[in-house]
């Protein structure tokens, strides 16, 4: 994964969730990780407490974090069946 771009959206889950899915694509060595959520001040504690290349953006960028992402990780339910559509515009994902 080292060349990928990832772009993380959650706006709901407690810290621990998120820090298990920071943790594991840093051990892969993903240059960058977009962190979205809806608290940007629990956002900002995850980056700081996970550390490496996170950049955390608003809940009103998520459209602009996804310019050129190879992946997006969702761990809300937004989008799962029987939950309320994920607003992403996906179209805006790198190419392959």
């Amino acid at each position: 994964m080292r060349s990928r771009t990832i772009a993380m959206c959650d706006p709901k889950q407690g810290l621990r969730p998120r820090a298990r899915n920071c943790h594991a694509l840093l051990s892969e060595e993903v240059p960058e990780i977009r962190l979205v959520n809806r608290s940007q001040a629990r956002a900002e504690t995850l980056a700081e407490d996970i550390g490496g290349p996170i950049t955390v953006l608003p809940w009103d960028q998520r459209h602009a974090a996804l310019e050129g992402a190879n992946t997006v990780v969702n761990t809300t339910s937004l989008g799962m069946v029987g939950q309320p559509t994920l607003d992403l515009q996906l179209e805006a994902l790198a190419q392959h």
